[in-house]
């Protein structure tokens, strides 16, 4: 009879090897990850522990260690730029295209339907959030591109927050 212990390797829910369990004990991968943001602003540069930022790193900075929590550094707005929109059936421009924007609310003060289109020319079937009455809506964060929207009656009001750095 052996004593040697038999050694199992780790996956996460992707299927990707994370590590190694022998004796008891985890020993886990040590790899080097280029991560882009799905929004072009380029790959995240992945820095191992106590390695700072430099400027020649893309703007989003990713240091991970198998010993402490995940730590990512990114743009945070700090301008809130407020305006309202008069209700319409015609569809009209919440918000042009902003490449600075990092966020935007946005809220139904009227007593009709608010049709939003992440796009131009909103109508009551081209749309993609329908916002009932005295409703609030969080534009997906990254969205920079026009919003129009439409009302289902001409009275009240669209309420725009746009967050920006």
């Amino acid at each position: 009879m052996s004593n040697e212990s038999p050694a199992a390797i780790l996956f996460n829910e992707l299927g990707q090897p994370i590590g190694v369990m022998f004796d008891g004990y985890v020993y886990r991968l040590q790899t080097q990850t280029i991560i882009d943001d799905g929004y072009n602003h380029g790959p995240a540069a992945v820095k191992g522990p106590n390695q700072a930022a430099v400027a020649t790193d893309p703007a989003l900075v990713v240091a991970i260690s198998p010993n402490n929590q995940l730590t990512i550094s990114g743009a945070k707005p700090s301008i809130t730029t407020t305006t309202s929109v008069a209700a319409s059936v015609a569809s009209v421009t919440l918000l042009p295209a902003n490449g600075t924007r990092l966020g935007a609310t946005i809220y139904n003060d009227s007593m009709s339907f608010l049709y939003i289109k992440l796009g131009s020319t909103a109508s009551t079937s081209s749309f993609e959030i329908k916002l009932f009455p005295l409703s609030y809506y969080e534009v997906p964060y990254g969205y920079t591109g026009q919003i129009d929207a439409i009302w289902s009656n001409a009275s009240g009001f669209a309420r725009i927050g746009e967050l920006t750095p």
